[in-house]
């Protein structure tokens, strides 16, 4: 993905797939002494991409390049529904 600054630079922001704690977050669990199995299961572990991910975690959020930041959200360019070509890995 190659958005650009008012500058005309080019911004690259990698996108990949992370994790995201739905209902019960690591934070919460560390707090209760909550056990892994049931913080680290199918319903409470989504699989998102990093725009997904920013997009629900204001947390994550913070961590995207400042050039993109203005064009992600549920109804900009790069929304929920922006599918992305896997990249391969480098060797």
């Amino acid at each position: 993905m190659h958005p650009s600054t008012a500058l005309g630079r080019v911004v690259d922001q990698r996108v990949s797939i992370t994790f995201h704690h739905a209902f019960i977050t690591q934070r919460f669990q560390r707090a209760y002494n909550i056990p892994n199995w049931v913080v680290h299961n199918r319903l409470n572990i989504w699989r998102l991409n990093t725009i997904q991910h920013t997009i629900i975690d204001p947390y994550h959020f913070r961590f995207l390049r400042a050039g993109i930041k203005p064009e992600v959200g549920l109804f900009k360019k790069y929304n929920w529904f922006t599918q992305f070509p896997l990249q391969k890995p480098p060797r």
